[in-house]
């Protein structure tokens, strides 16, 4: 292999880097980015065109929301637990549960009648 190839070959491997994504996703970055590619003049626009763009587009938000989505069950009775604890005083966690299990009992036979 010669030099040349070479210092091309680490030129490209230094300025990008492979990320990780689902299937769907990437189905749906290669739609949009054929897509944006229908046109008759310009460059070739690329995935990464379309990730930096659509990140600068990222709101507090968003990240909130996907803060959010991470939570699993536990997590959320976690934090709502403590958000209970801080409102409204100390309260065993298994007290806290039976107030959630009560109330959704009570909300369950106004639900039925």
């Amino acid at each position: 292999m010669s030099l040349e190839k070479k210092t091309q070959q680490k030129t490209l491997s230094d300025s990008t880097v492979p990320i990780r994504v689902r299937k769907s996703t990437s189905k749906l970055i290669t739609s949009l980015v054929k897509k944006a590619n229908q046109k008759k003049m310009g460059r070739r626009i690329k995935s990464d065109d379309l990730i930096a763009l659509l990140l600068t587009k990222m709101t507090t938000e968003d990240l909130e929301t996907l803060k959010d989505l991470s939570l699993s069950n536990a997590d959320r009775l976690e934090k709502q637990y403590r958000d209970f604890v801080k409102n409204n005083g100390s309260i065993k966690k298994d007290e806290f549960i039976g107030i959630l299990l009560s109330s959704s009992h009570e909300q369950r036979k106004v639900i039925d009648e």
